[in-house]
């Protein structure tokens, strides 16, 4: 392929790996790695059809256990310790990122050059993407490597395809369901009723084979039950994001009453009205692109609805960089970079908070200043973000057609 000619792309593909590769070794968020170094010996000692058990936690939808069943049938191919097995870990979401910022760099035009050497450099030496992955452990790379091949396939006019990387990306998480507003607006648009079943059939399937392995006896219940246990496991209105509801504080119970309706709904209430107001301006005044759609649709199901994580805002920062380079925006570049350091902070703090603090174990990356300052500021920093977020909007709905 003649991407893999380009010089500036292969050294900032090695630059990124190699940084990553370097920090791997580095602690982990002990409860998730731990988990999937568990969950990794499991799926090889009691196969598929036996991982889920009511006994033990095991809340997590196939797409990521099969990768973790393959590690772990590595690790006991080759004998690998396990101090090097938790480094092998993170190697999943450590080569999505890789697999990022190829994509980004093939989405963004030629012509564009600076742009598009601003979208690699952005994905491929952007510390919160580098902490997510190489240091944190989690594999939010992953999931938004397939999120953003789905937009990508839909901005192709390829809606099978699509259709197959939104099954895949709901697979790795359920959050997938904010590729919703754009498929519904997208295909309401440009197809029938009766087309629009076809294209969204192969998601179907995908996500009722990629089950069928774990629930064998019981293919039709037992998905439905495991998808709704994850989506009320943390009955809470902002688990440490930045959003909206972090405004108001942490952890706050998402059943809370505010002028006769719970936050839950508050927030449904609040997205719904924000994808109509978005609706129109894409029906109206048509310079909405399918990118500008999945930037919005990412950010306002992080900051509006209840129950974020604080690393949910990962795929939004994809779609917000795309979106800003392909609009050769300065804008909102700045703003892709202060959101992506306002990540960085939040995922820090979570890491620290629970690795340092929590469960005492020693690190090297433990700075008070830094600490400190996201402790005494969660709300404000909140609401700056939320502020941000606004901004965006506002942009976006408001920018011209090029």
């Amino acid at each position: 392929m003649k991407i893999f000619q380009d010089r500036f792309l292969i050294i900032f593909l090695l630059l990124g790996l190699l940084i990553r590769i370097l920090l791997a070794p580095i602690q982990g968020f002990k409860f998730d790695v731990d988990t999937w170094f568990y969950w990794a010996e499991r799926l090889n000692s009691v196969g598929l059809d036996k991982f889920y058990s009511t006994d033990i936690w095991t809340g997590y939808t196939p797409g990521f256990l099969y990768i973790l069943g393959f590690l772990g049938f590595i690790k006991n191919l080759f004998q690998i310790d396990a101090a090097q097995f938790y480094s092998v870990l993170k190697f999943p979401s450590i080569l999505a990122e890789m697999g990022l910022g190829i994509l980004v760099y093939q989405i963004i035009p030629k012509n564009l050059f600076w742009w598009r050497r601003t979208g690699l450099i952005f994905v491929m030496l952007n510390p919160s993407f580098i902490f997510n992955s190489a240091i944190f452990g989690q594999f939010d790379g992953l999931f938004s490597f397939t999120v953003l091949l789905a937009v990508y396939f839909l901005t192709q006019k390829k809606p099978l395809y699509a259709s197959i990387l939104g099954g895949i990306s709901f697979l790795l998480k359920p959050q997938a369901i904010l590729l919703v507003p754009i498929f519904l607006i997208y295909l309401i648009k440009n197809f029938s009723i009766k087309n629009i079943f076809f294209i969204i059939l192969p998601a179907l399937l995908i996500i009722f084979f990629g089950f069928f392995p774990f629930f064998i006896y019981n293919p039709i219940a037992g998905p439905i039950q495991l998808v709704s246990n994850l989506l009320n496991f943390y009955p809470f209105s902002s688990i440490f994001a930045y959003n909206f509801w972090g405004i108001f504080g942490f952890w706050i119970p998402d059943n809370t009453i505010f002028f006769g309706l719970n936050y839950q709904t508050w927030g449904y209430i609040l997205f719904i009205l924000y994808w109509s107001a978005i609706a129109y301006f894409y029906w109206k005044k048509g310079y909405l692109t399918l990118m500008d759609l999945a930037t919005l649709s990412s950010l306002s199901f992080f900051f509006l609805i209840t129950r974020m994580h604080e690393r949910y805002l990962y795929p939004g920062l994809i779609f917000l960089i795309i979106s800003a380079l392909l609009k050769k925006s300065k804008v909102l570049t700045f703003l892709a970079i202060v959101l992506s350091l306002i990540y960085l902070l939040d995922l820090y703090y979570v890491y620290i908070y629970y690795n340092y603090f929590s469960l005492k174990l020693p690190t090297s990356i433990y700075n008070s200043a830094l600490y400190n300052f996201a402790d005494k500021n969660l709300q404000f920093i909140s609401f700056f973000s939320t502020f941000i977020f606004l901004i965006i909007s506002y942009i976006k709905i408001n920018e011209k057609k090029i």
